[in-house]
């Protein structure tokens, strides 16, 4: 949860639409968060009135939300545009929490492996494993998991805007990709395209590669190329963790 803070020119106040600072400081004691501080001795009288007539509870405004709501307040056409100035800045209300918006992440699989129901993937994702790692500390919601229907990979492209649709920012094509037998031809056809069309981050891998098909395919050289190399980067992890996947 989120609360803003904006600056305010004198104001008078008004019953429920306030807080001054030691009513912020009692909510302190009583638990309701830390605020680390704030930039004016009155909230804004827009969040005053949001929380008056949309949350239950001191300090549950949810930051889309309110931003909707304060839209409407800083509109000339609606009377109140000189009561709200200055930046609006957040401030987490417990101590602890990060600032970091939830990333949503779209998934993309080998369709040889359609039956597949996500049990590594979903794994590695809980323990912030393998391609996985650069969302430690992170909050993350899958929006999408889908196979490529088959080569060439008709499916991509409608499965990405509907990915996209459900606010993936970032697109995993999983490591059944990678490492089947063959691997994916069409994969960095995929990365290009995703890119391109879409603007969005394309990462390869989902979670770690099983040790069994890291000792397979570096018997067959699959991947010597420098190319190859590059994409199993995130997914190649120690010994150890590699065997947990086999």
């Amino acid at each position: 949860m989120y609360v803003f803070f904006c600056q305010m020119p004198t104001t008078k106040a008004r019953s429920g639409a306030f807080q001054n600072g030691a009513d912020v400081r009692s909510n302190r004691q009583q638990g309701h968060g830390a605020l680390h501080h704030f930039e004016t001795a009155h909230y804004c009288e827009c969040i005053g009135h949001y929380k008056k007539r949309h949350t239950p509870a001191p300090f549950q405004v949810r930051r889309s939300n309110f931003c909707n709501w304060a839209k409407h307040f800083m509109n000339p056409i609606n009377g109140h545009h000189e009561r709200v100035q200055g930046l609006v800045t957040r401030h987490s209300l417990t101590q602890g929490d990060d600032m970091e918006e939830k990333t949503k992440i779209g998934i993309i699989i080998c369709d040889r492996y359609r039956r597949c129901a996500g049990g590594k993937c979903f794994r590695s994702l809980r323990n912030r494993e393998g391609a996985f790692s650069r969302y430690k500390g992170m909050e993350v919601e899958v929006v999408g998991y889908t196979t490529c229907d088959g080569c060439p990979g008709a499916n991509v492209e409608y499965a990405v805007d509907e990915m996209m649709g459900n606010g993936a920012s970032v697109i995993h094509l999983a490591t059944g990709l990678i490492v089947g037998y063959p691997p994916c031809p069409h994969i960095t056809y995929f990365y290009d395209f995703i890119t391109t069309k879409y603007g969005l981050e394309v990462v390869y891998g989902t979670h770690p590669i099983p040790h069994k098909y890291l000792t397979m395919h570096d018997k067959l050289g699959t991947w010597i190329d420098p190319m190859w190399k590059e994409i199993i980067q995130p997914t190649l992890v120690d010994e150890k963790t590699r065997l947990t996947y086999d």
